[in-house]
């Protein structure tokens, strides 16, 4: 009998140690899945520059050779190659976001000790509820940032919460 007890208890500890496992490779994934997606974006919209450069200084060349720019096509380009570059800057600045938000994350446990994803209600690993911190519970600064508990000063304009 004191066996089986023991049986049960390493498949039980096995168990928790595969669902965290699950649990922390499933947050990964989708990190990298949106990181995958924002930079595929950047990459077709620096493709679709470096063709509207192309284009335009094969332009300029052919035009300039013939003595006869054509300032119209080449304002025109020159718009449509700013805007792809600010799309660019949009772009890169929220996988930086992403980056950062990944590496500021708090890791939340449950008490089986199972990794939880952000927004989650329930653990995956044992069912037990979580405990959700809802905006009403949270202190928020005259800004209208919410305080994480125990902070000094606001996260959002460095005020100091003594104040």
């Amino acid at each position: 009998m004191r066996g089986d007890a023991l049986m049960e208890d390493f498949i039980g500890k096995l168990k928790r140690t595969i669902n965290k496992g699950i649990s922390t490779v499933s947050e990964k994934s989708s990190y990298i899945l949106e990181t995958a997606r924002i930079r595929g974006q950047i990459a077709r919209l620096e493709d679709e520059r470096n063709e509207l450069l192309q284009i335009l200084g094969s332009n300029v060349y052919h035009t300039y050779k013939d003595g006869a720019l054509d300032e119209q096509f080449i304002a025109e380009k020159c718009d449509e190659i700013s805007a792809l570059e600010l799309e660019i800057m949009k772009k890169t600045a929220e996988l930086q976001e992403l980056t950062a938000q990944q590496q500021t994350t708090p890791v939340v446990e449950c008490t089986c000790g199972a990794k939880l994803q952000p927004g989650v209600n329930f653990c995956p690993n044992c069912g037990h509820r979580v405990a959700v911190e809802t905006a009403s519970d949270m202190e928020r600064c005259i800004c209208g940032a919410e305080i994480p508990p125990g902070s000094k000063f606001c996260p959002n304009c460095g005020r100091p919460l003594d104040e």
